[in-house]
């Protein structure tokens, strides 16, 4: 499976990470942690390596990202364009 890294900060400082892809159709699918933070740092900041498990079609889908830790939820998302 091709791997793809996401980058991000301003997350709630050692939050849990959790990765996924929404379809355009709405249904969700759990991304395959490959390496890198499986936390966010002190700081918020990530570099998490992730893969899909199964082809996509076409389409326009989100990539969303869930940190959640004691200080608080936050969820990134940024368009997947796969053509």
């Amino acid at each position: 499976d091709p791997e793809f890294t996401i980058v991000g900060s301003a997350f709630p400082r050692s939050a849990s990470l959790i990765g996924e892809i929404v379809t355009p159709a709405g249904i969700v699918i759990f991304l395959k942690f490959e390496g890198g933070d499986r936390t966010s740092s002190d700081a918020g900041t990530f570099s998490t390596t992730y893969s899909v498990g199964q082809s996509l079609s076409a389409g326009v889908y989100s990539v969303e990202i869930t940190g959640a830790g004691a200080d608080g939820i936050v969820i990134a998302s940024a368009p997947l364009v796969v053509s």
